[in-house]
């Protein structure tokens, strides 16, 4: 959301820009990322992962944990 704001960086663009985010791949760190004006909550799956730095990769530890409490 940052980069897509450009040079010209303001709280209004990266609102904009982060209530536009829609299933934004984290590479399988977390669940895809969505933002929206309505919902500000963007993981819905979490799980711990380990950087292998001879493959510079991300391996699963846990399973996929989701929240049991939210604000929605």
């Amino acid at each position: 959301a940052i980069k897509r704001c450009g040079k010209d960086l303001t709280r209004e663009k990266l609102i904009k820009n982060l209530e536009s985010m829609k299933n934004f791949d984290t590479g399988g760190i977390t669940g895809n990322i969505t933002y929206s004006h309505e919902d500000h909550c963007p993981l819905s799956a979490m799980r711990i992962v380990r950087a292998d730095p001879k493959t510079t990769r991300y391996i699963a530890v846990t399973d996929w944990g989701y929240p049991t409490i939210t604000t929605r």
